[in-house]
């Protein structure tokens, strides 16, 4: 990573629109935030569009990706597809995801993941847990839906408790984001199945993969909440065997 921003900050690319950069070692989080400097200085902002960084999956115990991090890229306002995916810690509040879509609300595409090993979550868990349980929950979806008004993709990792209080109060506060049609969620859902897949029929009415790719345990609970939403949409009739488990629960 650290001949990316060399060869960044050697450069101008006065007609940019697509740049994909890979880095197969770990990043630091201060050379991150170089390299993102690097590119907020030598590209237009006017001109970028399409924005793929991806870097190893080593990690050191305190790096962390957050919204200061990434706050140089937010003058881009065309961007239409960003793909993150790092080996480090990406930390997120609901108000940071308001201020990436606010200023991106051309994007399509919008993938913030970390790749890092289960290994090292667990080695830097135990040092510091806080940057593992900060993560947007179903009101920064909400955002996305109100100020991304073209998503197709979203992948992140979102905490997904409290759905059914959420849903009691105003799902989705009357926004909805009728584009998008894959979600990829890191971790499985936290609440009741019916009661998120209630919430993500309120605010992405299409949506017809979730977590498509994902490991068994996860992918298996994902693919009961698309079956909810199925249900919701008319696209499938439900078992009464369900209904009864449903009625037990």
């Amino acid at each position: 990573m650290a001949d990316i921003r060399a060869v960044l900050s050697s450069c101008h690319f006065p007609r940019l629109r697509r740049m994909s950069l890979t880095s197969q070692s770990g990043p630091k989080a201060d050379l991150l935030n170089r390299v993102l400097e690097a590119i907020h200085e030598r590209i237009p902002h006017a001109s970028l569009v399409y924005l793929k960084l991806h870097a190893g999956n080593t990690m050191d115990v305190g790096e962390i990706v957050n919204a200061a991090s990434l706050r140089s890229l937010y003058d881009f306002h065309h961007l239409v597809y960003f793909d993150f995916v790092m080996g480090i810690r990406i930390a997120l509040t609901d108000d940071d995801i308001k201020e990436m879509a606010m200023s991106w609300p051309h994007i399509k595409h919008l993938v913030l993941c970390s790749n890092a090993s289960k290994d090292a979550i667990q080695h830097t868990w135990t040092h510091d847990p806080r940057a593992w349980t900060t993560k947007p929950t179903l009101e920064g979806l909400v955002h996305l839906a109100r100020y991304c008004p073209s998503l197709e993709l979203l992948a992140l990792d979102a905490d997904t408790s409290g759905a059914e209080a959420y849903l009691e109060v105003h799902p989705g506060e009357g926004y909805h984001s009728s584009p998008l049609r894959t979600i990829h969620v890191v971790s499985p859902p936290l609440s009741a199945i019916k009661d998120v897949a209630a919430f993500l029929y309120a605010v992405f009415p299409n949506v017809w993969f979730i977590n498509g790719t994902d490991g068994i345990v996860v992918g298996d609970t994902w693919q009961l909440v698309l079956h909810k939403v199925d249900v919701l949409r008319g696209t499938v009739y439900e078992d009464e065997d369900e209904e009864d488990e449903e009625d037990e629960e």
